[in-house]
């Protein structure tokens, strides 16, 4: 597991282990599509589906809750 995506980012409502989880989850659907899909899609979209939303650790970081609302 990457070093921080196990980390709660409460700025985005996000307890411990969830950001991780929904990486993972947004790239296994990523596969689903591709594979039921008619349309031949790049192989690298499930790749992409997990570094998604990789910039929320940097601004998790840096940007407390305050600022966000």
């Amino acid at each position: 597991m990457p070093r921080g995506t196990h980390s709660a980012l409460p700025q985005y409502g996000l307890a411990e282990g969830e950001f991780w989880q929904h990486l993972v989850a947004s790239s296994l659907a990523a596969e689903v599509v591709q594979r039921r899909s008619t349309r031949s899609l790049p192989l690298e979209a499930s790749t992409a589906a997990l570094l998604h939303d990789i910039g929320k650790l940097m601004i998790g970081r840096l940007v407390d809750r305050e600022s966000l609302q």
